[in-house]
Formats: C-alpha cells, sequence, structure tokens
C-alpha cells in the first residue's frame, strides 16, 4: 500500500507522519516530532529517517509527500520545503501542500468564525478570516491596520482568535483566545481526509508576495 509522508515545518517544532492511503479516511501513523534547538537534532532529514524506521518502511514506500507551505518561520519552511522537493525529485514523487493559516484554523469548530494569525515581522502578520458561509480571506500587514480592517465596522460574533498576538487581538476585538501556536500534521491528515490536493512537481513556499494575500487596504467585511 502506498503511504503519504506529511510534513509540517513552519515553525521550530518539526513533525513528520506517515499517512497510510491517498483517499479519505487514511490512517495517520506516529508523529515523529523535536524542536530544531534541541541538543542532538540531526535535521529533518533524521526524523524522517526515524519516522520510517518507526513504520518499518523505507522511501520505496513513500507514494507522495504533502507539507504546510506556510506561511510561518521562513528559515524552518525553506529547510523542509527544500527537503520535501528533493525528495520528491530523487524518488519522482508528487507533492502538495496546504497554507497554514487554513490548517490552524480547524482547531475551532465550523461553525465559528475564525481569525489565523501567523506573525510576519515586529508588528506585522499574515491573517486569514473566515465566517461560515462567506469564502476566506487573507491579508497581511501592520497588525494595528489588521484590528481596524479585519472585520470592517461590524463586529463578527463569536470569533475565535488563535496564532501569533493572538491575546491582544481577542482583547481589542471582543473575542475568544485560543492556544494554537502552528499548525500539525495532525490537522494536515484531516484535510487530506476532506479533499484531495494538488500535487505537482515542486512545492513552494508562501510569502507576502504570494497572490493569496492582498495588502490592508479596505474593510475586510465577512459576507453573510
Amino acid at each position: 500500500m502506498g503511504l503519504q509522508l506529511l510534513m509540517e515545518t513552519s515553525s521550530f517544532d518539526y513533525e513528520v507522519a506517515l499517512r497510510s492511503a491517498t483517499g479519505s479516511d487514511g490512517e495517520l501513523g506516529p508523529v515523529v516530532a523535536q524542536n530544531i534547538r534541541a541538543e542532538g537534532f540531526d535535521g529533518v532529514a533524521g526524523l524522517v529517517s526515524r519516522c520510517l524506521a518507526e513504520a518499518r518502511h523505507g522511501v520505496a514506500d513513500l507514494e507522495s509527500i504533502v507539507v504546510d507551505r506556510g506561511p510561518g518561520d521562513l528559515m524552518s519552511l525553506r529547510s523542509g520545503i527544500a527537503y520535501a522537493n528533493g525528495l520528491a525529485y530523487a524518488r519522482k514523487l508528487p507533492v502538495a501542500g496546504f497554507d497554514s493559516l487554513e490548517l490552524m484554523a480547524r482547531c475551532v469548530p465550523e461553525e465559528r468564525p475564525v481569525l489565523a494569525v501567523r506573525k510576519h515581522a515586529r508588528r506585522t502578520a499574515f491573517a486569514r478570516l473566515f465566517v461560515p458561509g462567506a469564502a476566506p480571506q487573507y491579508v497581511d500587514g501592520e497588525l494595528d491596520d489588521l484590528v481596524e480592517h479585519v472585520v470592517g465596522p461590524a463586529k463578527v460574533d463569536d470569533l475565535v482568535v488563535l496564532g501569533a498576538f493572538r491575546d491582544e487581538l481577542a482583547e481589542r476585538l471582543g473575542a475568544e483566545a485560543l492556544a494554537v501556536d502552528a499548525p500539525s500534521v495532525r490537522q494536515l491528515a484531516d484535510l487530506l481526509d476532506e479533499r484531495e490536493p494538488e500535487f505537482a512537481v515542486l512545492a513552494r513556499v508562501i510569502t507576502e508576495a504570494d497572490p493569496m494575500f492582498s495588502p490592508v487596504r479596505e474593510p475586510l467585511r465577512a459576507e453573510r
């Protein structure tokens, strides 16, 4: 049976795991995790090798690779995705990715509006606002501008904020803060259970230059 290699490297806490199917309801194997600043960290290649060894599999058993493309810590993302692309090229495997803001939002029940945030620079952030019944909206910009514009003039009821600056944003927006800093491979697996990703030859890191993001200029009103 083919296996998917799932990789989460958008923060200092790396995670890898194997998923036993490419369709829906794939079984997720044990998660191998390590902080990149921990003593003895031997890189993402070491984590993948440990993951395969614990599952008694080899790279020849892999069918595809799925990664978190960011946004997140840029150096961590580049390291992880460079490894994924190299392995995909060497083994002629397709590779796909999801954005970290969507993955993080999966920690909240679908019926609640979610503002997922990743730090960009000192007081700037990437953000994704999702309100049930409306298309998700992605922006990046200064934190104060996000507070002013992210929901427009109308308050979004029952809003949950997670990720970077969550306590400050929740207080300023009258929302609930949820202690989620980064996605996990479990969110990758959950999303794969729901939909097939778009596989390609290479995965690309998501940055502020990605067309999915728009700068904060106009209020992001939640269409209902």
